[in-house]
C-alpha cells in the first residue's frame, strides 16, 4: 500500500488525532471511575459539542420563556378547574389521573408550586430549534456535571463553567429551604433505576459544596411523626422527586412522602402535579380560542418564541363536532379536517405525524407505541388501527414546523 503523502488533518475541534483519541479515552476513563460507563458502546467525543453563537443566545432566553409558560399553564389549569377558564381545559389534562393524585395536587399549599427544573427536548433542524418536549423530571443532570468536568480538565472551555450544573442545582435547592439549611433526598425508583449511578454522583457533588444531599431508594426512607427522616435519623427537609407520577403504584411509601409534604414536613420537588407534565400543553398554547390568555400570561417575545418553537398540536378527540365545523390548523394538503379519523385516510406525504400518549394510564398501557410512529404512512389499514386506539383517549399530534407534510430533519444525527 502506497503510503499517505500528506500529514493528518487536524479535526474541527484544531486538534489532532492522536490528541483527539487520547482526549476520548480520558473522557470516557473518567466516566468509568466515576461508575456512569458500563463499557457501553458509546461513541465519545474528543471535544464537547460547540453551540453556533445564534444557538447559544437563543437557548439561554428560553429559561425565562419556559418559566412563564409553566407558570401560566399551571394558573390556566387552575382557573379552568375553578370555572373561570373553559372547563374542557382541566377535563382534558385530568383525564387518565387518579381522583387522589388530583385532590392532591389541587391543595391550596401547593398552588404556586412548579418544577424547579425544565428542560426542554431541542432539536436542531435546517430551519432552527424546534422544542419537541418540556421534562420537569430530565434524566442526565449527573452525567452532564460529570461531562463538564472531564471536557473542562482537557481545557475546554464549558457553558455554564466547570462545576455549572452542581453549582445550580446547589442554589434550586437552597431556594426551595427558605427556613434554614436543606437536607436533600434525591428519591430514584426502581422503575429510574439506571439513573442511580448520575444522581449519586450529583449528590456526593452537593456534599462536596456543603450541602447535605443523598440519592435513595424509596425503601431507604424512614418516616417518624410526620418527619421524613434517614437511617441515621437525620431529618430530610426536600425530597426531589426522581420518579414519573404514572408508577406511583409502584413506589413503596408514597403516601407517606405526600403526607409529610401536605403537612409541611417536607418540599417536594418537582411537584406532584400532573397537568404540568403533559404533552398536550403545546395544543393549549396553538388553540385558538385560549390565544387571549396566552398574550396576557406571557409578554409579547415570550409568546411568539414559544408559537414558533414549540410544534402546532392537536388533541386527539373522538367526539363528534357538528357537520360545518372543521378542526382548526388541521388542513394536511390543503383539505381541513372535520374527523381525526380522516387522518387514516391521508396518502402518504400527508400523513408524516407523531401520535403521542396522555394520561397516565395510557402512559403505561400504550408502552412504546406512546413514543410517536413514524410509520404510519406505510400500512394504511395500521394506520387506521393505530389512529383508532389513540382516539379513544386524547392525545397529542404535533406535526412539522413547515405545516402537516415532511417532518424537519435534523442537521445532526
Amino acid at each position: 500500500m502506497t503510503p499517505p503523502t500528506t500529514a493528518p488533518r487536524p479535526l474541527s475541534g484544531g486538534i489532532s488525532p492522536e490528541t483527539a483519541c487520547e482526549h476520548s479515552h480520558a473522557v470516557k476513563a473518567r466516566l468509568v471511575a466515576e461508575g456512569l460507563h458500563t463499557n457501553s458502546t458509546w461513541r465519545i467525543s474528543p471535544i464537547p459539542f460547540r453551540l453556533a453563537p445564534e444557538s447559544l443566545a437563543e437557548i439561554q432566553t428560553l429559561g425565562t420563556h419556559l418559566l412563564l409558560f409553566t407558570r401560566a399553564l399551571n394558573r390556566l389549569y387552575s382557573e379552568s378547574a375553578r370555572g373561570s377558564q373553559p372547563r374542557w381545559i382541566a377535563d382534558y389534562l385530568d383525564q387518565g389521573k387518579p381522583s387522589d393524585l388530583i385532590a392532591f395536587a389541587r391543595m391550596n399549599r401547593f398552588r404556586d408550586d412548579t418544577p424547579r427544573v425544565i428542560r426542554p427536548d431541542l432539536l436542531l433542524t435546517e430551519t432552527g430549534l424546534m422544542i419537541t418536549e418540556l421534562d420537569s423530571v430530565p434524566g442526565g443532570i449527573g452525567i452532564t456535571g460529570c461531562l463538564a468536568h472531564a471536557y473542562s480538565d482537557l481545557g475546554w472551555p464549558i457553558i455554564g463553567g466547570r462545576n455549572g450544573m452542581v453549582e445550580g442545582f446547589a442554589a434550586m435547592i437552597k431556594d426551595l429551604a427558605a427556613d434554614g439549611p436543606p437536607v436533600l433526598a434525591i428519591v430514584v425508583s426502581e422503575e429510574a433505576k439506571d439513573y442511580r449511578p448520575e444522581m449519586a454522583w450529583l449528590a456526593a457533588r452537593l456534599r462536596e459544596t456543603g450541602l447535605p444531599a443523598y440519592a435513595l431508594t424509596p425503601k431507604d426512607m424512614n418516616f417518624t411523626e410526620d418527619t421524613l427522616h434517614l437511617a441515621d435519623g437525620q431529618a430530610i427537609t426536600v425530597l426531589y422527586r426522581f420518579f414519573e407520577l404514572f408508577d406511583l403504584k409502584n413506589i413503596p411509601k408514597i403516601e407517606l412522602f405526600f403526607y409529610a409534604a401536605k403537612k409541611g414536613r417536607v418540599t417536594l420537588t418537582p411537584p406532584a402535579k400532573p397537568w404540568l407534565e403533559e404533552k398536550m400543553a403545546f395544543a393549549l398554547l396553538h388553540h385558538p380560542v385560549l390565544e387571549s390568555f396566552w398574550r396576557d400570561a406571557l409578554n409579547a417575545t415570550a409568546f411568539e418564541t414559544l408559537r414558533r418553537l414549540m410544534p402546532q398540536t392537536w388533541i386527539l378527540d373522538p367526539r363528534p363536532i357538528p357537520p360545518h365545523a372543521v378542526i382548526p390548523g388541521l388542513a394536511p394538503g390543503g383539505h381541513p379536517l372535520s374527523d381525526y379519523q380522516e387522518m387514516a385516510r391521508l396518502g402518504q406525504k400527508e400523513r408524516r405525524l407523531r401520535l403521542l400518549g396522555t394520561g397516565l394510564g395510557v402512559e403505561r398501557g400504550l408502552g412504546r407505541a406512546r413514543h410517536g410512529t413514524t410509520g404510519m404512512d406505510r400500512d394504511p389499514g395500521a394506520s387506521a388501527r393505530l389512529v383508532s386506539r389513540f382516539a379513544a383517549h386524547p392525545a397529542g399530534v404535533p406535526k412539522g414546523s413547515a405545516g402537516i407534510g415532511p417532518v424537519p430533519r435534523s442537521d445532526r444525527q
